[in-house]
């Protein structure tokens, strides 16, 4: 496993401590960025905060709590167990999302991306998941722009990584925006990297 930040991308020379679990990397950057989120949690500020009146939103979060514990196989089958039966947007959007982060193949990762991109699509500004999809739509591009770079297809993460850009202004100013715009950054200089190396 490559020494990168399983959240945001960013490797050991691009931020100050790199922690380690079982099959993760965290940087100081996400953990500042988590405890943030959490405060806000508490606080019921947050736009990425799960609707406990939503079952299959609260079922999401157990099987991500799993995921990030490490039972990555079983995660992803309660995953494509609940894709199967899921029809609102915002369950979709979800369930993409996280498969996404949990494929070891970049095809499949972009697979899931392009999955959620397409589930987002539908929720027009009058959509009941409205609010809860706009802070999410700048992490599923740069999220697809990540599995394009891996793919080495530059042009094709250049266009999805100006699209999070688009996307910014949904996102919160501090914990789950601020770790966002930090994937962004990290691409955004991956992706020139390369430029200045061809």
């Amino acid at each position: 496993m490559s020494e990168a930040c399983s959240f945001c991308g960013a490797g050991r020379a691009q931020v100050g401590y790199l922690f380690t679990g079982p099959e993760v990397w965290i940087c100081d950057g996400c953990v500042r960025a988590s405890y943030e989120i959490l405060q806000g949690l508490d606080q019921n500020k947050s736009a990425a905060a799960v609707p406990m009146d939503d079952p299959v939103m609260a079922t999401i979060a157990q099987v991500q709590q799993a995921a990030l514990r490490g039972h990555k196989e079983q995660a992803k089958s309660a995953y494509e167990q609940l894709w199967a039966k899921a029809e609102k947007p915002l369950h979709r959007v979800s369930i993409a999302h996280y498969m996404a982060d949990l494929q070891d193949d970049p095809a499949e990762e972009l697979l899931w991306d392009e999955r959620a991109l397409e589930a987002a699509a539908e929720v027009t500004p009058e959509h009941e998941d409205a609010g809860a999809v706009a802070p999410l739509r700048a992490s599923l591009h740069v999220n697809a722009a990540t599995a394009l770079n891996k793919l080495g297809r530059p042009e094709d993460a250049r266009k999805q990584l100006d699209a999070a850009r688009a996307a910014e202004a949904t996102l919160p100013e501090e914990g789950y925006g601020r770790l966002v715009r930090t994937q962004i950054e990290a691409l955004a200089a991956d992706l020139d990297g390369q430029q200045t190396l061809l």
